[in-house]
């Protein structure tokens, strides 16, 4: 009886050690963190939260080869490249912008109907396993750590 525990803790032993080796280190996947959370506040009201906003029509746009390319990916949660969530009863729009180009910058338009669009610079940076949004221009204003909190912008 005595033998077989001996053999059971050697092989736990055995195993442990060599699980435990050293291993590459690399990570298995891409950390991307390039959000943009902001609302509206237009004449004193929050745009986004107008239950006649139609939230639906919003698209967003890309500029390639200088043509307007809309975003879309079925494959996501967020096939048009945003969704809205509510913090502290207020919608607020979430963007996920993409660097197409892989060069560390993108211009993409906002279409929020028809007549009512705003255009935004963002810049990025690239690592090992990842990529993060540095900053972003909105309408000319820039907005230099965009990932690290809500904003609201005034019309």
């Amino acid at each position: 009886m005595i033998s077989a525990f001996k053999f059971i803790f050697y092989l736990v032993v055995l195993f442990s050690v060599y699980h435990c080796k050293d291993r590459d280190e690399t990570i298995q996947g891409r950390v991307i963190d390039i959000k943009f959370d902001y609302n509206i506040l237009k004449n004193g009201k929050f745009v986004f939260d107008d239950p006649n906003f139609k939230k639906e029509n919003i698209r967003l746009l890309y500029l390639k080869d200088g043509v307007w390319t809309e975003y879309y990916q079925a494959h996501l949660d967020a096939a048009y490249g945003y969704m809205f969530y509510n913090k502290d009863n207020h919608n607020y729009i979430r963007l996920f912008p993409y660097d197409y180009a892989n060069d560390g910058h993108e211009t993409f338009r906002i279409k929020y109907d028809d007549n009512t669009t705003d255009d935004i610079q963002a810049e990025f940076t690239y690592w090992k396993n990842g990529e993060s949004l540095n900053k972003l221009w909105y309408n000319l204003k820039e907005f230099p750590n965009p990932t690290g909190s809500t904003f609201t912008i005034e019309k």
